[in-house]
């Protein structure tokens, strides 16, 4: 199973590498660690959990979320479990998720840390964009 996870991740990084082939590998690795450092000032905060029937229960600070985060499995990383385009209660699904699975959410914005980082590396929000990992450019 954790094999299985490592696969995907070599797949997705082998992806995301090939489609920057043309492009700078340095320049990647500024705009990343610049955007991964918004991150980190700005941090995760706990959104919830599903209860027993699946169901979200949310606290109030989540409220502005977009995305919340959590993992399928004890030994998986987190990832996109439910999205939401408007900032209604609709909450759509992007999988099974277990009883009692904690949720997260980005406290950040990433258009933000997108304008934060073209202003401190000189670039246009297209080029930081354009390096970005998917995480930034998702939303």
């Amino acid at each position: 199973m954790i094999g299985s996870r490592y696969e995907k991740e070599k797949k997705e990084l082998a992806k995301y590498f090939s489609e920057i082939v043309q492009k700078s590998y340095q320049t990647s690795f500024k705009v990343n660690k610049a955007l991964i450092e918004t991150v980190i000032d700005n941090g995760f905060a706990y959104a919830g959990f599903t209860n027993h029937l699946g169901s979200l229960v949310l606290l109030d600070r989540a409220k502005n979320a977009k995305i919340l985060y959590g993992s399928t499995q004890p030994d998986n990383y987190a990832t996109a479990r439910y999205v939401r385009s408007d900032l209604n209660d609709n909450w759509e699904s992007q999988g099974a998720i277990a009883p009692f699975t904690p949720l997260t959410f980005f406290q950040g914005n990433k258009k933000k840390s997108i304008q934060s980082v073209a202003q401190s590396l000189n670039m246009s929000e297209e080029e930081v964009r354009a390096y970005s990992v998917p995480f930034f450019i998702t939303d």
